[in-house]
């Protein structure tokens, strides 16, 4: 998977478990610690997984689990993107194709 223009992030280490896929959930304790409440758009990528990270240890610490280590890939081509604020990876210097602004209309 992993390739110069991708961004992957994994809840879990290869070998590990991702926690908070039970049934009545809303999301997992990955999801909602990188998506929740306490997203900040005004940090870069790195820097929101590296809080993320933060967050889901804590939980999995306070209900005992075995750490989930969540993985982060950036390829060559796309690091110059997320050392941008997530809030400035789709504005105005972002260029867009008018035919396809315009299906969109």
């Amino acid at each position: 998977m992993q390739n110069e223009n991708r961004i992957i992030l994994t809840a879990a280490a290869e070998k590990k478990v991702s926690y908070g896929c039970q049934p009545l959930a809303k999301n997992t304790f990955f999801i909602d610690a990188l998506f929740g409440d306490k997203h900040d758009g005004k940090l870069s990528l790195v820097e929101e997984f590296e809080l993320t990270k933060k967050r889901i240890s804590a939980l999995e610490a306070q209900a005992k689990f075995e750490s989930s280590e969540p993985q982060i890939f950036i390829g060559e081509k796309m690091k110059a993107l997320v050392a941008k604020p997530q809030n400035a990876w789709f504005m105005a210097d972002t260029k867009i194709d008018a035919s396809i602004a315009a299906r969109t209309e």
